[in-house]
């Protein structure tokens, strides 16, 4: 009987031990290898000239975090190399929409990186909240994005509807005062929402604002709205379109000699492709910047020799890194939370993030982000600055605010260049 008794015990151990010895590869196996990011850009359509320079921008912080190793996490006690998952979402908000959520439920990334443009940003971190994944938004601001209460949704460049506070602010510094404004917008969720909230501002302030168009994204004549405001003999135009309509309303108010004494536009004129293409024509037209970026900082001039590496071709001023730094400090934050919280969760990150003051390129005093709720807005980047930018001489120069300009700013502007 005790022989019975001592065989089965040595038959369980020995089953035992072969299950052990199954179960150690499964479990080897199933180490975490690597940490995947994923995201899309519209790489085709409307946004694939500015999204091509963005991909440069997060190809770069990918190369310098395996560089250095990867990105330490506490819960497996080493440092894991990252890796980059991007679809093109061809510039449209329900490809984008679907795609996010192919990445979070069909690819398992860990983290999810923003798109371009606030009307892909809108439906992406809707899905994001949905899965309770971060999405810093650098290039989406629009305030609707952020009155919906998500808690995973960052706001990295200060809200839209803030966009063209400093100009507005000049405009109503200029000396003589304007007597008409011409708004243009492209129907998009952030053009339309800097131009709204311009209107409002401007009227508040007691400015005539005496053209408002909506236009749609992509149009390819702008001339009767061109010459509605050399009807009106407009004193300033503010240009909230996107490129290639910034391109566009430049080439056809030079060919229909429509000058008024101040001309911004929201995106576009302040780029180093806009001074190349246009050249003394750029003269003189304004632009923003939502996020201050001091062009003399070793810092961002370092990055932006880096970058041009990248794409030899893009005629990139220093000023240009503004853009390029956004995504890469995205990803930069959520290096940081991995490290600090140990972990990968999303949950914990996104609690870190509000809770702390986070070392970027593009910050304010100290280069540091800031995200904090007020009115009805959540997790909003509060250490951003916004600029006003004029070229002059071939180069952008911030103008506006005065602790911050670098030149005079010139107005009013006299004719078009011959």
């Amino acid at each position: 009987m005790r022989g019975k008794f001592l065989s089965c015990l040595l038959i369980m151990a020995v089953a035992a031990s072969m299950i052990l010895v199954g179960f150690i590869p499964q479990v080897q196996a199933a180490e975490k290898k690597e940490i995947v990011f994923g995201g899309s850009l519209g790489l085709s359509g409307t946004f694939a000239e500015i999204s091509r320079h963005i991909k440069d921008s997060f190809e770069l912080w990918f190369e310098d975090t395996n560089k250095a190793g990867g990105i330490y996490v506490k819960k497996y006690g080493r440092k894991l190399p990252v890796r980059w998952i991007v679809y093109d979402d061809q510039s449209d908000p329900g490809i984008g929409s679907k795609l996010m959520e192919k990445l979070i439920t069909g690819d398992k990334v860990d983290f999810v990186t923003a798109p371009f443009s606030s009307g892909i940003t809108f439906p992406q971190t809707t899905v994001a909240e949905k899965h309770k994944k971060i999405i810093i938004s650098y290039c989406g601001s629009s305030n609707e994005i952020f009155t919906r209460g998500f808690d995973y949704t960052f706001d990295h460049i200060g809200l839209a509807g803030s966009h063209f506070s400093p100009a507005i602010d000049l405009i109503n510094h200029l000396e003589p005062r304007p007597e008409g404004i011409a708004i243009v917008a492209s129907k998009e969720l952030y053009t339309l929402t800097v131009a709204e909230a311009s209107k409002r501002q401007l009227k508040d302030l007691g400015f005539d604002v005496v053209l408002y168009e909506e236009i749609p994204v992509g149009v390819k004549d702008a001339s009767s709205i061109i010459n509605k405001m050399k009807a009106l003999d407009v004193d300033v135009f503010l240009g909230c379109v996107l490129n290639p309509a910034t391109a566009l309303f430049t080439k056809q108010m030079k060919a229909l000699n429509c000058r008024p004494k101040m001309i911004d536009f929201v995106q576009g004129s302040e780029m180093g492709w806009y001074i190349k293409e246009f050249g003394k024509y750029a003269e003189g037209i304004m632009g923003k910047f939502p996020a201050y970026a001091d062009p003399k900082d070793p810092m961002i001039i370092e990055f932006t020799k880096r970058i041009k590496k990248k794409d030899p071709t893009w005629p990139l001023k220093t000023c240009d890194a503004v853009y390029h730094c956004q995504p890469y400090d995205t990803c930069e934050m959520i290096r940081q939370g991995v490290e600090a919280t140990g972990s990968l969760d999303n949950t914990k990150i996104a609690e870190w993030l509000r809770t702390h003051e986070i070392p970027g390129m593009l910050q304010g005093i100290g280069h540091k982000a800031k995200f904090q709720d007020y009115d009805n807005y959540k997790n909003i980047n509060v250490n951003i600055t916004g600029v006003v930018c004029q070229n002059q001489h071939g180069e952008p120069v911030v103008v506006w605010p005065p602790e911050y300009a670098a030149a005079k700013y010139l107005y009013p502007l006299g004719p078009w260049q011959k």
